[in-house]
């Protein structure tokens, strides 16, 4: 479990807290300086396009504002001059400037272009005061000493009015018209009021008679003081949309109605009626019908009709005091979403309007910061802050500092810091303080009650309080829960000693079923249902020991602000927790409270946010939304009865008004506005096509909406390339690279701060280029040149071949003659070499016959060893493999010969072994296998001086030779280099031999050889072999079939006759070689006993 330090209460709450700040100001408005991008401070113009841009004419230039940033134009972009001082949006939606100078621009809004009209001179460099359109498309100019002129836009031409033509002064402040289409004219010396239509064509038609100013003097009419104005120097002129004229001057305003204006005397307004100034600058009508007035000293003034065309009702004033960054405004405007712009001489100003009102200490308020609200049952709105109590009541009228009463230590209070508050059922006010206990204040009374720790209180720092269904009343405390029983007039504390988790109880809460809940610094959270105490934590789902706050909603749900953990809701059964990935715009609430509407609101050090419980969504006020008090004091709100709802602040109290909270009905105006090629800002194409390698693409989008513009969202698609639209984003544009040739279209729309969307996107359909490369005409071109390219090379083939036929014929004719007698020479030699080929086949066969005629018949073998089989097989017609045997009265010697060599080489040594071997065993009677190959080896070395110096002839022979005694059933063995295989009982043993041949190189000393006697009995066997058999490649993997495998097939072989183990053996060597070639002469001699 968590450790926690045991610090004060007080210091523990102001930790929890936000920091303050001691620069308490009550504003509604947003300020925009130079510093945000305005071009000057003094603003003099505002006019809105039909982008939605807001353009603010300085006197340094202009200023377009799309809610994202300020662009600036000066006269390096096409102004006529920098200084600003009118402004006209006419039918076509082009914006006319008037300038200080004379000068006129155009905006142009098809071509996006300030155009210079270059009328300086004709206005004789005055400064252009004012711009009106009239009915049939005619501008209308009014300077400042150069009269009136009206420009024809058709014909591109000038008509000047001035004192000579009638008009009462030649500076022109203002111009309107009314609903008939006579244009009114605001002058230094009243105003003239004259048909357009009829002065033109009088002075078109008169234009060069000296006395034509009398005449056009009888189209006119002419207001002055004398007619109702409060002055005659005319600031500003308006005309109201039920046809009346507003006329500002410096003396306050007057109304006049046009249909009747000298039948009836205007109607006049001035600071007596409630202006903030009798000296107007500009006036304008809002869509809800109530008129804003800007004065050149004192703010600006909303006139609320109280009913359509009435002149009674509510003034508004709103100055330096009330937000405002400066006295003197220049102008208003009311843009398409309904929000109010002011331009002072210290730059722009957006109101917020009155969804949110702050009231702070320079309104009366004992302190800026508020750390307590209630409102009382007499409508009285209670504010506690650390420097007493104020009573303040919104609805009394008259004097504002009569509206705030505040009462301190000096009244009566045990302390200055006021934490909470509540009003119990006799109307009793309790105020809970921090240190001092609580102070009670009863209904009618102006006396303070103080109730301390010495008269039962739990702990004197009362962080909340509460009363239940039965009108009995908690108190949070530094020390525990105390429990007041209005019926005893006594106390009970409860602490961690009694149900309570812990003793520093931050937050008491009684809920609408009975229950009581205890928020406790370091603890779980408590419910005390009357009878018992249950506990929440970890376990049940809320992960959290420090709540803040807690509220009931309308359905009875219960929700917790956790320090660090956001909001819990919990129904009963679960807990919810709503954190900053929910919506929240910080973890940490300050206090929370349910509206008669159900939604739940969240304050925190940010400022306020709305969870709407129907759509489960969370909207956040801050600054920008007009929340002005920017973070909120733990605990200190209400809601009053008229469904207002009252946040303390570090700044003051706010008041929420929900019928001010309107929604914003106007979708963004949405336009993409530029394209990157490569990275590179290029103009979007005439025909929408681009190259083929022009693909990699950068669209740039703006959606003004300028009520909260960081609150638009975007959302965009390339058809032919996205499947699906992209999530919400705020970023203005999107890259698109290595798109592939073919038809695209892009769309893009965006919503405004609640949620409005394009209900059309915008969209801008292009093709990209199929490469030459891939089209049709250029696949035809390539068929047609390689095809071209075949016939030439085979035209060219077949010329190069018929050369090459011609030469070739020549080189054959003479090559033919060449190789005939060539021919004939080979031919002679062929036979020779045929005949010679002839002789010597027919020695090497007769060698053969000789080979096989000294060989041992089968039949004498047979005779003497009836049951044996002897497998020869020579590579070559003659075979370097040769058997031999002697039979001595009761004994046999047969031998198994393997010379050097095969075919001829092999035989000559075959042919010198048997010779040696007969003269050996056969002469010389010598029959002891060693002895024989002792002889046999001398024999060789001597037959091919092998023993002499030099010698260089090193052939030789392996043998293995047995002497058979039938008599007494032994076997005498011998081997140079081959061994015998002696198989018994179905097994093989092999016999080795020594590890000398016979013949080849000398020994010192001699070879001396080994015999070996074994003893045989009935069916045991013997083979004796040369190395053809192992060695012949074959099987699956073309390898040698080996000793080892020979001997496992020997071992394998069931068949008892020796002839029928002959064809056996036959069959498996041949299955084994395949189709492979006779590697060595094959010899094996079988004998069974």
């Amino acid at each position: 479990m968590k450790r926690y330090i045991n610090i004060s209460f007080f210091v523990l709450l102001l930790l929890v807290l936000p920091s303050t700040d001691s620069n308490s100001q009550t504003a509604s408005f947003i300020h925009f300086g130079v510093e945000q991008g305005l071009s000057q401070s003094q603003v003099q113009t505002l006019i809105q396009d039909d982008d939605g841009n807001l353009w603010i004419g300085t006197m340094a230039g202009l200023s377009r504002y799309n809610g994202r940033e300020f662009k600036t134009f000066s006269k390096d972009d096409g102004l006529a001059e920098d200084w600003v001082t009118s402004t006209l949006k006419d039918k076509f939606g082009n914006i006319w400037y008037g300038h200080w100078g004379g000068g006129i621009t155009i905006y142009n809004f098809s071509t996006k272009e300030l155009v210079d009209l270059h009328l300086a001179e004709i206005v004789k460099y005055k400064t252009i005061s004012s711009l009106y359109e009239d009915r049939k498309g005619n501008i209308w100019i009014g300077t400042l000493g150069a009269g009136l002129f009206s420009y024809d836009s058709e014909k591109s031409t000038f008509t000047s009015i001035t004192e000579k033509e009638g008009l009462s002064s030649d500076f022109v402040q203002s111009i309107t018209a009314d609903k008939n289409g006579v244009v009114w004219c605001g002058t230094s010396n009243g105003i003239t009021i004259f048909n357009s239509n009829k002065v033109l064509a009088e002075l078109e038609s008169k234009n060069n008679l000296e006395n034509v100013g009398e005449e056009i003097k009888s189209y006119c009419s002419y207001l002055t003081t004398d007619n109702g104005l409060p002055n005659n120097p005319i600031t500003y002129l308006y005309t109201a949309s039920n046809g009346n004229i507003w006329v500002g001057t410096q003396e306050g305003i007057a109304v006049f109605d046009p249909t009747d204006i000298y039948g009836k005397n205007p109607i006049v307004f001035n600071i007596e009626s409630g202006l903030s100034s009798n000296s107007i600058n500009h006036i304008i009508e809002d869509n809800e019908g109530n008129f804003w007035f800007s004065t050149s000293d004192n703010g600006i003034t909303q006139f609320i009709p109280g009913s359509k065309d009435s002149f009674k009702g509510i003034f508004k004033i709103f100055n330096s005091d009330k937000g405002l960054n400066f006295n003197k405004v220049n102008s208003i405007l009311q843009d398409h979403e309904g929000n109010i712009w002011v331009g002072t001489e210290l730059g722009l100003n957006q109101y917020r309007g009155e969804r949110f009102l702050i009231y702070d200490d320079s309104d009366g308020i004992a302190h800026s910061i508020i750390w307590s609200v209630l409102e009382a049952q007499d409508g009285a709105i209670w504010l506690g802050t650390e420097a007493g109590i104020t009573k303040f009541n919104p609805n009394s009228r008259g004097n504002e500092s009569n509206r705030f009463t505040s009462y301190t230590t000096e009244n009566g209070l045990p302390s200055d810091f006021i934490y909470s508050m509540m009003e119990d059922k006799n109307g009793t006010l309790w105020f809970g303080t921090i240190g001092g206990g609580v102070a009670r204040l009863e209904k009618g009374s102006n006396k303070f009650t103080v109730i301390t720790k010495d008269d039962g209180l739990a702990g004197n720092s009362v962080g909340s309080m509460d009363m239940d269904q039965n009108g009995n009343l908690w108190f949070a405390t530094n020390e525990g829960a105390s429990f007041y029983n209005f019926e005893t007039d006594s106390f009970r504390t409860f602490n961690s000693n009694n149900g309570l988790t812990g003793d520093k109880v931050i937050k008491v809460f009684c809920d609408s079923h009975g229950d009581v809940w205890f928020g406790i610094i370091g603890g779980d959270l408590v419910k005390f249902d009357g009878k018992k105490f249950k506990a929440y934590g970890e376990k049940d789902g809320l992960n959290s020991k420090l709540l803040l706050c807690m509220t009931e909603d309308r359905k009875g749900n219960m929700w917790f602000g956790a320090y660090g953990s956001g909001i819990y809701k919990y129904d009963g059964n679960v807990f919810r927790n709503y954190t900053v990935k929910s919506g929240l715009s910080s973890g940490t609430p300050f206090l929370i409270s349910c509206d008669l509407n159900n939604n739940l609101w969240i304050g925190t050090s940010l400022g306020i946010d709305k969870l709407d419980q129907k759509t489960n969504t969370f909207t956040h006020y801050g600054l920008q939304q007009g929340f002005l008090g920017i973070e909120t004091v733990q605990n200190a709100e209400c809601v009053d009865s008229k469904g207002n709802m009252w946040f303390g602040t570090i700044m003051g109290v706010v008041k929420y008004n929900p019928k001010e909270d309107r929604v914003n009905v106007q979708e963004p105006v949405t336009k993409i506005t530029a394209l990157q090629i490569s990275r590179k800002f290029e103009a979007f194409p005439e025909n929408n096509t681009f190259e083929h390698f022009q693909n990699h693409l950068t669209f740039y989008f703006t959606g003004v909406s300028l009520t909260n513009p960081k609150e638009v969202y975007y959302q965009y698609k390339l058809d032919g390339f996205d499947k699906n639209w992209s999530p919400f984003t705020k970023l203005n544009f999107v890259d698109y690279s290595n798109l592939n040739y073919g038809n695209y279209k892009f769309l893009v729309k965006a919503c405004n701060n609640d949620g409005l969307w394009n209900a059309e996107p915008i969209s801008y359909e292009f093709e990209i280029l199929t490469p030459y490369w891939r089209t049709w005409w250029f696949y035809s071109l390539c068929v047609f040149l390689v095809a071209l390219a075949i016939y030439g090379f085979i035209l060219y083939r077949i010329r190069i071949i018929k050369l090459e036929k011609k030469i070739l014929e020549e080189k054959v004719e003479l090559r033919t003659h060449e190789l005939s007698e060539e021919k004939q020479k080979l031919e002679v030699a062929y036979q020779d070499i045929e005949e010679h080929n002839r002789h010597i086949t027919d020695s090497i066969k007769y060698a053969k016959r000789i080979q096989e005629a000294i060989l041992p018949t089968a039949s004498l073998i047979k005779k003497y060893l009836p049951n044996s089989f002897i497998f020869y097989k020579p590579k070559d017609i003659v075979s370097g493999d040769f058997y031999w045997f002697a039979n001595k009265k009761d004994k046999a010697v047969i031998a198994a010969v393997d010379c050097t060599g095969h075919g001829v080489p092999g035989a000559f040594m075959s042919l010198i072994g048997y010779t040696l071997l007969n003269q050996i065993v056969v002469e010389e009677n010598i029959l002891q296998p060693s002895e024989i190959l002792t002889r046999l080896d001398e024999g060789v070395k001597a037959a091919l001086k092998q023993r002499e110096e030099g010698a260089e002839t090193m052939d030789g022979m392996d043998i293995a030779l047995a002497t058979i005694d039938k008599k007494n059933k032994e076997v005498l063995f011998a081997g140079a280099l081959r061994p015998m295989f002696l198989k018994t009982n179905g097994s093989v043993e092999e016999i080795k031999g020594d590890k000398y041949s016979i013949g080849g190189h000398a020994m010192i000393g001699g070879t001396e050889y080994n015999t070996r006697k074994i003893k045989v009995k009935e069916n045991d066997s013997i083979y004796l072999f040369s190395d053809g058999i192992p060695d012949q490649f074959g099987g699956p993997r073309n390898k040698k079939l080996t000793k080892r495998r020979l001997r496992e097939m020997l071992a394998e072989c069931k068949i008892q006759g020796m002839d029928e183990q002959y064809e056996w053996l036959q069959n498996e060597v041949n299955e084994w070689q395949g189709d492979y070639d006779q590697t060595d002469d094959i010899m094996l001699i079988g004998i069974k006993f």
